[in-house]
């Protein structure tokens, strides 16, 4: 499985790509929702792990963008999520919200059910 990590957080990235690595998934990463599109526009992505505070674009900007560009999955992942935002980002396409911080076990989970869908 191939996994694009969108976030401005080099540390977020770097423990996430290694956790990701580490279980055998293909990882890119991007610093904003730009530099995503634009990897999304070259390479196919089964994943997309979406932080929603980005700068330049929003996340929900970032995920209509994304999924217009084909993206299979997207994961919203937020450290400042309540109901509506989590209402908000399903509508627009996203398979879940991972709120901040969570575990390896939990994203392992959620990855788990995204690839047999």
């Amino acid at each position: 499985m191939n996994i694009l990590i969108v976030d401005d957080e080099p540390l977020v990235v770097q423990v996430l790509s290694r956790q990701l690595r580490g279980e055998g998934y293909q990882v890119c990463s991007a610093g904003s929702a730009e530099q995503a599109l634009l990897l999304a526009g070259k390479e196919r992505f089964d994943v997309v792990l979406l932080d929603m505070v980005l700068p330049g674009a929003s996340g929900f900007s970032a995920i209509a963008a994304l999924k217009g560009s084909g993206a299979a999955s997207i994961i919203a992942m937020s450290g400042h999520a309540d109901e509506e935002v989590r209402k908000d980002v399903l509508l627009l396409g996203a398979v879940a919200l991972l709120e901040k911080p969570f575990d390896n076990r939990q994203l392992a989970l959620l990855l788990q059910d995204v690839s047999r869908s």
